[in-house]
């Protein structure tokens, strides 16, 4: 038999020692492992040892930390200010999770990330709760495993999710596709999952509305915050883009009628426009003016035309929308022009008004006691003709169900 030479055996050699240093090195072993692994290795009866990432050391050596007790907040945390039903401000609930980060009792995931700055909590991956009622810190499930208490700790518990919520009345389900928990009665029930716009939404908005690929994974255009895992109540404008309720409402009240994405019309403004045109028709434009032109852009329509200029505002001549941006003037008077403009009176304003809110089956004679009378009918999403309202993800307290 043929003996190995001396680069062979040098070779087998540096592979032995890198095997030992790598065994040296596995932070997930104990001492007692890694002197068995090492002795295999110089037997020669390990070859060859699958190296562990970064990533896997530190995800075991995480799942290993034994909690001591004695160190976590067991205090009891109440939904109410009266003390009477247990929870956080966030959810009713008669448990405590431990968060498999930092193996710290939170009342729910958003006290976790309130409290806690350097990171976030995974929901999906938290393993133990503890029961409020009587302090056992256990495995997560919807009620308490000590025989002794044997506490419901909450009306909806979701095992994806690690979600408890012990609110009456409130309708609660798990959608596959979002990954998340979200208020309603269920998929097909109330709502269901567009897929291409990655959301769930009111049944009644299937084949009906505007898809836009992953809708849902954006921020609101107004406040910035993520609106797919947000608890807040989402809608869809006419545009299609989502929004926060409470945004939008805001937004509209500061007499904002264009999506601030895209540009295009959000509410109905078809009797200003006619407002526009009757006042056009009363209000020539001064005669230095006469030959003015605009290339304009609808941002409703998206169609480039060039239409006469005048100072109340273009109008499209393909959908009649005055929403439109200036792109050139052309035949403006140059130099120092002396423009005499015949201002229309304010009971012929009045007389135009009246009757454009008559066309659109106004009560013109209340319309001032209207006008003091306006409050949160006058923000409904009827009269903005937005669509639908999308379930927050996780729970919402004012939401109401069952």
């Amino acid at each position: 038999m043929e003996k190995p030479s001396s680069q062979e055996e040098d070779e087998k050699f540096k592979a032995k020692r890198k095997l030992i240093q790598a065994i040296q090195k596995d932070a997930s072993l104990t001492q007692q492992e890694k002197a068995k692994k090492i002795q295999m290795v110089m037997s020669g009866k390990l070859l060859e040892i699958t190296s562990t990432s970064e990533k896997e050391v530190k995800e075991k050596a995480r799942t290993d930390i034994k909690v001591d007790e004695n160190t976590l907040d067991k205090t009891i945390t109440y939904n109410d200010p009266g003390k009477t039903f247990l929870g956080c401000k966030h959810y009713r609930v008669g448990a405590k999770i431990m968060a498999d980060c930092c193996h710290q009792l939170f009342t729910c995931r958003l006290c976790h990330d309130e409290v806690i700055s350097d990171h976030k909590i995974d929901r999906y991956a938290t393993k133990m709760m503890m029961c409020m009622h009587c302090q056992l810190v256990q495995p997560i499930s919807q009620k308490c495993s000590n025989t002794g208490c044997n506490q419901t700790l909450a009306r909806y518990y979701c095992d994806v999710c690690k979600f408890h919520d012990d609110s009456p009345n409130k309708d609660i389900y798990h959608c596959p596709d979002c990954g998340l928990c979200r208020i309603g009665k269920g998929i097909g029930i109330d709502f269901y999952h567009c897929n291409k716009c990655n959301m769930c939404l009111g049944i009644g908005l299937k084949d009906k509305h505007k898809c836009i690929e992953n809708n849902m994974k954006s921020d609101c255009p107004i406040c910035h915050t993520d609106l797919f895992t947000s608890r807040n109540s989402v809608m869809l404008m006419k545009c299609g883009h989502p929004i926060h309720a409470n945004c939008l409402n805001d937004y509209t009240r500061n007499g904002e009628s264009t999506c601030p994405i895209c540009s295009k019309s959000i509410v109905d403004m078809r009797m200003q426009w006619r407002l526009n045109d009757r006042i056009i028709q009363i209000q020539p434009m001064p005669v230095e003016f006469a030959n003015s032109t605009a290339d304009i852009l609808c941002s409703d329509c998206d169609a480039k035309n060039k239409v006469t200029y005048h100072f109340v505002g273009l109008k499209c001549p393909g959908c009649g929308s005055y929403n439109t941006k200036v792109l050139a003037t052309h035949g403006f008077p140059t130099g120092d022009v002396t423009i005499n403009v015949n201002e229309v009176n304010n009971e012929s304003l009045m007389n135009i008004i009246h009757e454009v809110e008559a066309e659109f089956g106004l009560n013109t004679a209340n319309a001032e006691e209207s006008e003091e009378d306006e409050g949160e009918e006058g923000d409904n999403g009827e009269e903005l003709q937005i669509h639908v309202e999308q379930p927050p993800s996780d729970s919402n307290q004012n939401s109401t169900g069952k």
